[in-house]
This record gives structure tokens, C-alpha cells and sequence, in this order.
């Protein structure tokens, strides 16, 4: 039976012993053999799609993934399209004209991300919506992404939009 070594005994015998108990649970190179941690041994509850584990200092809890403890949700999009919060928008082609993405009535905290895939010459805009501004300027109500592959975070304090 594997075991760990033990203090003022086992001299010359640390390494092998030592190899031998971690052998139990990790393969050769390091990594948890399959099956060697069971969700029920990490926190007594598991997990549900889209979440990951976290540590908060005393104890582990899964967690909605997102540095900011929410997920985006994904949509490709071609055409204009009103953005929700917590989206993640990839504007895949402007070939058929410009493309608008309105963001939401500004909510706190809220958040959206787009980021612009096409590489034709028309155009990839974001807009505020009515009432309210990006970065808090009095009738700056759009942002444009001119580029292939640019992209930007918005963060809404309930009032307005800001760029991040």
C-alpha cells in the first residue's frame, strides 16, 4: 500500500516511497489520472453547464464562468442587430452594408463585447441607445470598429455606456 514518507525514518528510501504514493492519483507527467478526483470530493454540490470551480479562500464553489463571475452569450451576426447584456457579438460579414449593434438599455454592471471578423470595407458601428451616451459624452452615441479583428468591451453604470 502506497504511503508518504515518514519523518526521521525511511532514510534513503524518501524518493521512491514519495514517487510511488503520488503514482496513486497522477500519471508520469503530472496530470490527475482519470477518475483519481470526484466532483463529490470538491464541493457537495455539482456543478452545472458552463460553470467552473472556484476557491474563495476557506472553501471551493462553483462559479458561472467569466472573470466577473457571469458567461457571454455567444452570437455571430451579420445584419444589425440589438445586442442583450452579457453578449458576446462577432460581426462575421458586412457585404451587404454597413452593420449597427445597439446595445441595450443601460443597466449597472451590464456588459457586452463585440468584435469584428469581416474584412470587407463597409462599415461595423455600435450605437447607444436613445437617452443615453458612450463614455458619458453629451451626444457621442457611437462607437466605430473601422478595422478587421477590432473589437471592444462596453460596461454600462446604469446611466450610460462606457468603453473598456
Amino acid at each position: 500500500m502506497a504511503r508518504l514518507p515518514l519523518p526521521g525514518g525511511d532514510d534513503g528510501n524518501w524518493g521512491d516511497i514519495l514517487n510511488t504514493f503520488l503514482t496513486t492519483a497522477h500519471n508520469t507527467d503530472g496530470t490527475l489520472k482519470t477518475g483519481s478526483v470526484d466532483v463529490g470530493q470538491l464541493s457537495a454540490a455539482a456543478p452545472i453547464n458552463g460553470q467552473v470551480l472556484s476557491y474563495n479562500g476557506t472553501k471551493f464553489n462553483w462559479i458561472a464562468a467569466g472573470g466577473n463571475g457571469y458567461t457571454f452569450n455567444i452570437r455571430h451576426i451579420s445584419a444589425d442587430a440589438v445586442a442583450v447584456a452579457y453578449d458576446m457579438l462577432f460581426i462575421d460579414s458586412v457585404s451587404s452594408g454597413a452593420v449597427t449593434v445597439t446595445l441595450p438599455a443601460p443597466a449597472a454592471n451590464a456588459t457586452v463585447r463585440v468584435k469584428r471578423l469581416a474584412a470587407n470595407g463597409n462599415g461595423a458601428q455600435v450605437a447607444a441607445p436613445g437617452g443615453s451616451y458612450i463614455d458619458a459624452a453629451a451626444g457621442v452615441g457611437t462607437h466605430t470598429l473601422n478595422n478587421l479583428f477590432d473589437s471592444q468591451d462596453f460596461w454600462s453604470d446604469g446611466s450610460n455606456w462606457y468603453r473598456v
